[in-house]
């Protein structure tokens, strides 16, 4: 009876988890300088809040990015990879600043303003 409990608890051990969803509802979230965040699913921004990437960070999303208002900043030689697509709204704002780079492997649909000091790559890589 034991054996089998035990491999049943192996057996859901394996089951793939959920997908994640990060929702910035108007807050300031800062990546300090030397993070890294991984985001197994969705990125979305649905209020005039502030995601904020300083130097030597890396934001990974497998998943799609949507910014309906606010900002994105990527500073210095901060990193921002997105698996899937990115949407900025008519009401928001991505700033790549200085030398960093900004990748999405899907498509980039702009409504709002793009300012690029550095460098932003679109499509598969």
């Amino acid at each position: 009876m034991r054996t089998v409990l035990l491999l049943g608890s192996i057996a859901w051990m394996a089951l793939p988890l959920p997908a994640q969803v990060l929702t910035n509802n108007g807050a300031m979230l800062f990546l300090n300088t030397g993070a890294t965040m991984v985001v197994n699913g969705d990125v979305q921004q649905q209020a005039s809040g502030t995601l904020q990437l300083q130097p030597s960070t890396t934001l990974q999303v497998s998943g799609n990015v949507t910014i309906t208002s606010g900002q994105l900043q990527l500073n210095g030689d901060a990193f921002m990879q997105v698996t899937g697509n990115m949407t900025v709204g008519p009401t928001a704002t991505v700033d790549r600043a200085a030398n960093g780079t900004l990748e999405v492997h899907g498509t980039f649909n702009n409504q709002g303003t793009v300012t690029n000091h550095g460098t932003v790559e679109v499509g598969p890589p």
